[in-house]
């Protein structure tokens, strides 16, 4: 049976945007003094119950180098469209089990990984979550208008829209 865990309300909403997502940029930093490194990933599987978002990556990725160097890691999610934004900081660790892989692989995934979940090199990065904050603002242009506008007028600072955190855990 699944470790069912209640949420805050903050975390829900940060669950709810990354379903909605379904992918984000994956922020890794290898060696200490290196500069950060961005790249999009598709999310595979994101569990409330486990606190986990797992992506696919293979072997040969630069991203599995620095992450054997230092496996924290961010990710953040936007949609411009619905002003829905995620910033997610946690730890990855690189897994190689032949279960999960057959689990987690579509057929979509032949795009990326032509050798199919078989393959040795094909990993399983499962980021789990410590910590995130979200912002939702008003989608609508007109609300934020007459937000900003309003704020100019009365000389008050503009703060449309909602801010949330899901604290720290222990990983």
């Amino acid at each position: 049976m699944p470790n069912t865990r209640k949420l805050s309300d903050d975390a829900s909403k940060i669950f709810d945007l990354l379903d909605s997502a379904k992918l984000g940029m994956l922020v890794t930093g290898g060696e200490s003094g290196a500069p950060l490194r961005s790249r999009p990933m598709s999310f595979v599987e994101v569990s409330r119950d486990d606190m986990v978002v797992r992506m696919f990556s293979t072997a040969d990725s630069p991203k599995e180098d620095e992450l054997e160097k230092d496996a924290r890691a961010n990710i953040s999610v936007m949609d411009p469209a619905s002003q829905n934004f995620v910033s997610l900081s946690g730890l990855i660790a690189v897994r190689n089990d032949p279960e999960l892989k057959m689990r987690l692989w579509k057929p979509i995934h032949l795009a990326w990984y032509p050798s199919g979940p078989t393959d040795a090199d094909l990993h399983v990065l499962e980021f789990k979550i410590a910590g995130g904050d979200f912002w939702d603002a008003p989608s609508s242009r007109i609300v934020q208008f007459v937000g900003i506008a309003k704020a100019i007028l009365t000389r008050e600072t503009y703060t449309g829209g909602t801010v949330g955190h899901m604290g720290v855990l222990h990983v």
